[in-house]
């Protein structure tokens, strides 16, 4: 996980040069959100060139104008932990955000052990019926390509609760539950992951141009166009990512599925005693087949040619 406010506004809302109703703010700027205690309070957006700002939280205040791009941004002096409190912004129309708490803000981002949700977790049985945590809050970075800065990520913040949590990262879950037990401040947690992404894909283009072991890497992203969503050596027409594994038997019919992982008790051992691997070369997804598991909600069965 990392504790940095600055770099999340660049990753999730780029340039923030939004074309809307005037003044707005970026999806990161809603009701329930949470704002990092002790630590100045930046709050940006977008509104008419030339237009005057104020932005008020609590007692703190500040003034803006906006820039001939539409752009302005306000920095507000630190808070200590509480609220809720109410954050106004006033322009030629007046934006509220409401049910707003100063605490800790942690992001939580990597591949699939990060993405993986409470409720597939081997106790979520006994957590979700108590995640009602009024000074928890949820925001999820919806997934989604592109290979420039965006203006806005998407997403809203929710109040951690059990209808709220189960579809949120299990690690950042506990890993909020505890700091709040431990620290008694409102915590908010942002979750960015997306299972089996590359580093490259986290990275930003300046980084990677100033390290000649990535040159390489970072020429293949300069030179795409505008527009494409990802670059790939193997250019596929689908994404598939593998929760819990079974082998279901082609004859006789209806026989009993094999477990060959289950990712919740973090093994590859199948019941056989064997370990699941795969090779593309022997078993290509271009020969592989989808077919309903169930009813609908139940998910798809991928069927991959091979021993």
């Amino acid at each position: 996980m990392t504790k940095r406010l600055a770099a999340l506004v660049g990753f999730l809302v780029g340039s923030c040069a939004m074309a809307s109703a005037t003044p707005s703010l970026p999806s990161l700027f809603s009701d329930h959100m949470v704002l990092q205690r002790g630590r100045p309070i930046p709050v940006w957006g977008s509104a008419d060139p030339g237009e005057s700002l104020r932005v008020t939280l609590a007692d703190r205040s500040a003034e803006a104008v906006a820039g001939p791009d539409g752009r302005w941004r306000v920095v507000l002096e630190p808070l200590a932990a509480g609220g809720p409190l109410t954050l106004v912004v006033e322009g030629k129309t007046r934006l509220t955000v409401r049910d707003v708490l100063i605490g800790e803000v942690w992001v939580a981002s990597g591949q699939s052990n990060m993405h993986f949700a409470l409720r597939g977790s081997s106790t979520a049985a006994e957590d979700l019926p108590l995640a009602s945590h009024g000074g928890i809050r949820l925001f999820t970075v919806p997934r989604s390509s592109s290979l420039k800065p965006r203006e806005d990520a998407g997403g809203r913040w929710v109040t951690c609760s059990p209808l709220t949590a189960g579809e949120f990262s299990a690690v950042a879950y506990h890993f909020g539950l505890e700091l709040h037990r431990r620290l008694g401040v409102p915590v908010g947690l942002i979750q960015s992951s997306w299972p089996g992404t590359a580093a490259e894909e986290w990275t930003d283009a300046p980084s990677m141009a100033g390290e000649p072991d990535f040159a390489a890497i970072h020429e293949r992203w300069r030179a795409v166009e505008d527009g494409t969503t990802g670059v790939e050596d193997r250019p596929s027409d689908f994404d598939v990512s593998f929760d819990d594994v079974r082998l279901v038997p082609g004859e006789p019919r209806g026989a009993e599925p094999i477990l060959v992982g289950d990712f919740r008790k973090g093994t590859l051992h199948n019941d056989l005693g064997g370990e699941w691997s795969y090779s593309w070369e022997s078993a290509p997804l271009s020969r592989a087949e989808m077919s309903p598991a169930g009813p609908p909600g139940e998910g798809w069965v991928l069927g991959v040619p091979g021993n």
